[in-house]
């Protein structure tokens, strides 16, 4: 019976995770195609990394909620003209699983609404690392009609636009659940217990990669670029000298790793701005295009340290065992600290390899609990992960 395994990636980050599902997939069932469905993302990662991981790569435009309307649906029409094609080619599989990051924007919802209706279809997870709905937001009643306009010329699960408390875009949310079975990764290295759930899957973050590189020395602390800290979140700024307190912070930090080298991979959607307070000449930049992931499963023997302002990296990072800080702290008042802290401290993804810095004496503060990543071992998959493998 011919059968297939379908991922789909909106975002390019997902890619990751992807990659180390396949690698566990082929090691259960050699016998199953391997098809990826990729979303042309505004953000460039280089895709090079995982393109040997799957049989078939099928690319789709990138469809938004753009303010223009007409350019907005010409791309619509034209991912469901591809979408038709590459559905047809599916049709030769009696059986596929599809593999779904957990997300209510429109790429990922238009995509999952249509697989969740095409017969071959058996099995949908959706695939999320803490929770997929941003803590402190209310609905934005304005987008959310505006979007509704949208999902007249393409079929969609209804959701919400949700906004900050004081302004500002956050993210979408569905209204009501979606198909499929949720699975949850939760940080390999916490220790918190974790409740499984009717339509829920709970599992660890598959860290797989070679161990040839573990006895590598530490000599780089990388600092994981975020957009906008500053700029964009005004109403989480703590005082007007946030940039000031950031640069100090900086230096600091170049004079406590002194003998280090001291990289920084930029935002994707900003590749060429680095963190207020960060001063250029002082760091190895690392490009762009690579994912925060791809430079972790790399270098992660020689990482002393991680640090961000709030990206979620750091969550990352912690899953390799490298001791990982947040600087959010440092520059924002009560309301933005308590948002993010409701992200990091989400059972999920808390770790005692995260740690939020609230002052310059807090540098390095965990680096001697660095731990060697749990590694999975493909002979012996873990009997939670067979659940979504077969």
């Amino acid at each position: 019976m011919p059968h297939a395994k379908l991922f789909v990636s909106h975002y390019p980050p997902d890619l990751a995770i992807y990659k180390h599902i396949v690698a566990l997939a082929r090691a259960h069932d050699s016998g199953a195609a391997i098809i990826l469905f990729k979303f042309a993302h505004p953000y460039r990662f280089d895709f090079a990394p995982y393109k040997d991981c799957f049989d078939l790569v099928v690319e789709f435009p990138f469809i938004e909620y753009s303010k223009n309307i007409v350019r907005g649906v010409r791309e619509i029409i034209t991912f469901k003209r591809q979408l038709r094609t590459a559905l047809q080619t599916l049709k030769e599989f009696t059986h596929i699983d599809v593999y779904i990051e957990q997300s209510a924007w429109l790429p990922a919802n238009a995509m999952l609404f249509a697989l969740a209706k095409f017969p071959p279809v058996a099995h949908i997870y959706r695939i999320t690392m803490g929770s997929y709905e941003i803590p402190g937001t209310r609905i934005d009643w304005l987008k959310t009609w505006f979007c509704r306009l949208y999902h007249l010329f393409i079929g969609v699960y209804p959701i919400y636009a949700m906004k900050r408390k004081n302004g500002g875009f956050a993210t979408f949310v569905y209204r009501k659940k979606s198909s499929g079975t949720l699975v949850r990764l939760t940080n390999p290295t916490a220790k918190s217990k974790h409740i499984h759930k009717d339509n829920e899957i709970t599992v660890p973050y598959p860290v797989i990669t070679p161990s040839r590189k573990e006895k590598a020395q530490a000599d780089m602390v990388v600092i994981f670029g975020d957009k906008g800290v500053l700029e964009d979140f005004p109403d989480y700024a703590a005082t007007p000298d946030a940039q000031k307190i950031l640069r100090d912070f900086f230096v600091a930090l170049e004079t406590h790793y002194q003998g280090m080298t001291l990289y920084y991979k930029p935002h994707p959607g900003a590749p060429g701005v680095m963190l207020p307070g960060m001063v250029e000449k002082n760091y190895t930049l690392l490009p762009a295009s690579l994912s925060a992931q791809t430079i972790l499963e790399t270098y992660w023997p020689r990482i002393k340290a991680a640090y961000t302002f709030f990206s979620t990296s750091v969550a990352w990072s912690s899953f390799y065992g490298i001791p990982s800080y947040t600087l959010y702290h440092l520059a924002y008042n009560e309301q933005g600290a308590q948002r993010l802290d409701a992200t990091f401290s989400q059972p999920d993804i808390a770790s005692p390899l995260i740690f939020p810095i609230s002052s310059i004496k807090d540098i390095g503060t965990i680096d001697r609990k660095k731990v060697r990543p749990r590694v999975f071992d493909l002979d012996h998959i873990p009997e939670n992960y067979l659940t979504i493998l077969e």
